[in-house]
C-alpha cells in the first residue's frame, strides 16, 4: 500500500454536513445494518473535514462493541463497493498512521463500481493463463489499484473545488456589478470609474452641472472641459493626500462644486469679453457697464477679496 503525508482538507468530498447525511442515508438502502453502523461511525467523525474521518479501527470497534477483525471486514466491503475511499497516511516523524476514510459522493461511488467491474472482468479473463511470475506481481497490482482510486477521488474533489471557485467568482461579479448611472455620459463614467463609486460619479456630475448651468455664456465644449478639469483636479488632490503630499479633502462634493463654480465663472467672463471685442462700442458708458458686470461676476464666483479687488 502507498503511504503519504496527507492534508485531509484537500480530500473533503462534501460542501455541507447535510449533503453528507443525505448521501449516507441513500447508501443505507444498499447495505446491511452492520455495514451501515460502521459507515455511520465514519460519518460521525467526518464533520471537521466534511466527508473525511481520521480514526483508528480499534476506536470504531469499541464504539460498536465489535471485534477489530469484523470492522476490518466492514471497511473492506465499504471500500470494494465504492462507498468509501481509504487514504493511507504516514506520520510526520515516519511510520504508518491511522488511515483516513473519505465517504464518496454518489457519482464517485458509481465511477468506482464501474472501474472495479472492469478490473474484475479483466482478472477473470486472465486467470486461466496467469503464470507464477504474474502472481508475484499481485501485490504491485493491488497497490496500483488503491492509488488509482485515490487519484479518482482527488480528481473528483479537484473538479468540485474548481466548480465552487467559478461559482464564487460569479457571485462576486454579481455582488460588485457596476453600470453607468442614468444621465451620466458613458465616456465620463468609464474615465472616472476606477476612482469613484457609481453613486459618487452621479452626484459629482450633477453638482458640477448645477454650477455650470448657472452661467449662460458656456457652450457644450466649455461644459465638457469644466467637468473633466474639475474631476481631474479632484483626483489629483486625492492622490496627493494618499501619497502624504497634500491636505485631506473632507467633502469631495463640496470641493467639486467650488472648483466647477470658479472655472465656470472664469469661462463665462472670458466668453462675454470675446463678444465685446468682436462687436466693439467705444463709449465710456459701455466701458463702465462692462467693468461693473465683470466685477459682479467675479464677486459672485468668490474671486474678489473684502475690498472688492480680484484675487
Amino acid at each position: 500500500m502507498a503511504y503519504q503525508l496527507v492534508n485531509l482538507q484537500e480530500h473533503a468530498t462534501f460542501d455541507s454536513i447535510q449533503a453528507m447525511d443525505n448521501t449516507v442515508r441513500q447508501y443505507n438502502a444498499q447495505i446491511s445494518k452492520s455495514h451501515y453502523e460502521t459507515l455511520n461511525v465514519l460519518k460521525q467523525y467526518s464533520c471537521k473535514v466534511i466527508g473525511v474521518s481520521h480514526i483508528k479501527i480499534k476506536t470504531i470497534a469499541e464504539r460498536l462493541g465489535k471485534s477489530i477483525r469484523t470492522i476490518k471486514n466492514h471497511i473492506k466491503f465499504l471500500k470494494e463497493q465504492g462507498f468509501i475511499t481509504v487514504i493511507n497516511i504516514m506520520r510526520k516523524n515516519g511510520g504508518k498512521g491511522a488511515n483516513a476514510y473519505a465517504i464518496n459522493p454518489l457519482e464517485l461511488q458509481q465511477s468506482i463500481i464501474n472501474c472495479t467491474s472492469k478490473i474484475a472482468r479483466r482478472k477473470a479473463d486472465e486467470k486461466r493463463n496467469k503464470s507464477q511470475s504474474q502472481q508475484a506481481l499481485a501485490y504491485v497490482q493491488v497497490k496500483k489499484e488503491t492509488m488509482s482510486f485515490i487519484k479518482l477521488l482527488n480528481s473528483f474533489v479537484s473538479n468540485k473545488r474548481r466548480k465552487k471557485q467559478i461559482q464564487l467568482k460569479r457571485t462576486e461579479n454579481i455582488k460588485y456589478f457596476r453600470a453607468c448611472p442614468e444621465g451620466v455620459p458613458f465616456e465620463l463614467y468609464q474615465r472616472y470609474q476606477p476612482f469613484f463609486s457609481d453613486a459618487q460619479i452621479k452626484c459629482l456630475f450633477n453638482n458640477i452641472s448645477d454650477q455650470i448651468n448657472s452661467y449662460s455664456n458656456i457652450n457644450d465644449e466649455g461644459y465638457t472641459d469644466i467637468v473633466n478639469n474639475t474631476l481631474d483636479s479632484l483626483v489629483k488632490v486625492l492622490r496627493n493626500y494618499n501619497r502624504g503630499q497634500g491636505d485631506k479633502i473632507y467633502n469631495i462634493f463640496a470641493y467639486a462644486a467650488g472648483t466647477a463654480k470658479k472655472l465656470a465663472a472664469k469661462l463665462d467672463h472670458i466668453n462675454k469679453w470675446s463678444v465685446m471685442w468682436e462687436h466693439p462700442t467705444p463709449t465710456e458708458q459701455h466701458d463702465n457697464n462692462l467693468k461693473a458686470a465683470s466685477m459682479h461676476m467675479w464677486a459672485k464666483a468668490g474671486l474678489v477679496d473684502d475690498e472688492g479687488i480680484p484675487y
